[in-house]
């Protein structure tokens, strides 16, 4: 039987991708969302082109408050700042959230950071598992 991890194999098709990582957010454990999410805020932040994902963002954490939202100009900063001190199984909720915002056909780029995101956990925490094994793209 292969040893390599299921989570690190690459897919070709940008859409298969983007379900493969919807799969992996899926089963991702509490710990790994906070790690994902904190990597997808980073990588989106500053980029006009996601306002969706600010927006679902700040609905997830209205949801949450249940309070009314900020001004769009001091949306993403204050979303940043939130999400990065939510308890880890609230990530992992905020994650699902958005994940079935985003769709898979028209969504590559959210899913495309969510994918990077997946996969750079599941290099540190193999990493941690074994630390000296040095993790490598299959």
């Amino acid at each position: 039987m292969s040893s390599r991890n299921p989570l690190l194999v690459q897919p070709a098709s940008p859409v298969f991708a983007a379900w493969f990582s919807q799969w992996k957010l899926g089963v991702l454990e509490p710990d790994g969302a906070v790690f994902v999410l904190g990597h997808v805020i980073k990588a989106l932040r500053g980029n006009r082109s996601h306002a969706k994902f600010w927006i679902m963002l700040a609905e997830f954490r209205n949801r949450l408050r249940q309070t009314a939202a900020d001004a769009p100009s001091e949306l993403q900063a204050s979303l940043s700042q939130w999400a990065s001190t939510l308890p880890a199984e609230q990530a992992r909720q905020g994650l699902h959230f958005l994940g079935s915002r985003h769709t898979i056909s028209e969504e590559q780029v959210f899913w495309r950071v969510v994918g990077d995101a997946l996969e750079a956990w599941s290099e540190q925490s193999n990493y941690e598992q074994h630390p000296t094994q040095v993790p490598r793209k299959q």
